[in-house]
């Protein structure tokens, strides 16, 4: 996993056994804007690799969200 910092494309890449995850992560799902989507969404196209949203909602609880479907998942 790498993490990236200050101005960055994403925040988080995750590597495991030839799978690739592009994971933007926010607080709060107002903070979600469209364009980032978009771009997260390109990015994971460009790389093979899956979009996610890890949005940390009220009291805390964790939501991982697949960027092309909008749908909820568990790990």
């Amino acid at each position: 996993m790498v993490r990236g910092a200050g101005s960055k494309p994403v925040d988080l890449v995750c590597l495991r056994r030839g799978e690739a995850v592009l994971v933007e992560c926010k607080l709060g799902e107002g903070r979600v804007r469209r364009s980032e989507v978009v771009r997260l969404l390109e990015m994971a196209s460009r790389a093979g690799a899956r979009a996610v949203l890890a949005v940390a909602g009220k009291r805390g609880r964790l939501r991982l969200i697949d960027a092309e479907t909008s749908r909820e998942f568990r790990p």
